[in-house]
């Protein structure tokens, strides 16, 4: 198993989690985790954002060239690109179109350029 499924491993074991832990009583989450059930959601979210980071990261190592350049950029300036994880195509147009703000577009473009006059 790559590094990479290990982490999507993982975060479908944290999705599950929060699901389950949602479903809970406060009585119950209090008996099975010994803290209190809001306590125990905002520690799911964190680790799951933390691991949806590690597969960002582990994405980003995998790539080389002009490509890790570039999803770096996404990553770094365009919010629904890092959390969508990466730029490839999946034939499926909710997941292939996205809102991105003005802002992230000439943020992100502005890192290219630069990127490209610092690389000559």
């Amino acid at each position: 198993m790559t590094k990479k499924q290990r982490i999507e491993e993982k975060i479908k074991m944290l999705e599950n989690g929060i699901t389950a832990t949602e479903q809970m009583t406060d009585e119950d989450c209090a008996e099975i985790y010994g803290i209190p059930k809001e306590t125990c959601l905002i520690n799911l979210q964190t680790a799951l954002g933390k691991a949806k980071a590690e597969l960002r990261m582990a994405h980003l190592d995998s790539l080389t060239g002009v490509d890790k350049v570039i999803t770096g950029i996404a990553f770094s300036h365009i919010i629904s690109v890092e959390q969508r994880g990466d730029l490839e195509t999946r034939m499926k147009d909710d997941d292939d179109f996205f809102e991105v703000a003005v802002w992230e577009i000439k943020e992100a473009l502005t890192a290219a350029y630069e990127a490209g006059r610092k690389s000559k």
